[in-house]
């Protein structure tokens, strides 16, 4: 088990990844590992999946990979949590916590909001050669 500050430390990151996500490609996977914070990276992570309001890391490949979660609360979408879970149980052990202001849990879309912002997106691209 790490210090609360270390686990602030990835959440902190996990916040960076979600504010620049994009909504239109919520996995991080390959290459594009690379352009994570160096928290994350240090995690080796096999690949992580961006969600409007959390992320989940697999570190390691295969079906017995760690996860590591960070993610608003359901009910109260003001907290926050980091949760491990291990490859070989389906409990999830909670690590870190925080409360955040509202519009900080503000995060890239999914679901059919993302449709739209792709719609939007092509057709703002219209018939103009320069878009």
């Amino acid at each position: 088990m790490r210090s609360q500050q270390y686990y602030a430390k990835v959440a902190a990151a996990c916040d960076e990844v979600i504010a620049k996500a994009d909504p239109l490609q919520p996995e991080i996977r390959g290459e594009k590992l690379r352009s994570l914070p160096a928290v994350l990276q240090d995690l080796r992570p096999a690949y992580l999946e961006v969600f409007a309001r959390g992320i989940m890391m697999r570190v390691d490949a295969g079906l017995m990979s760690d996860q590591i979660i960070w993610a608003s609360d359901e009910r109260d979408p003001s907290v926050w949590r980091l949760s491990i879970r291990g490859g070989d149980g389906p409990e999830s052990r909670v690590v870190f916590t925080t409360i955040k202001q509202a519009a900080a849990t503000a995060g890239p879309v999914d679901g059919a909001e993302r449709v739209r912002l792709f719609i939007e997106h092509v057709q703002s691209r219209g018939t103009d050669p320069h878009h």
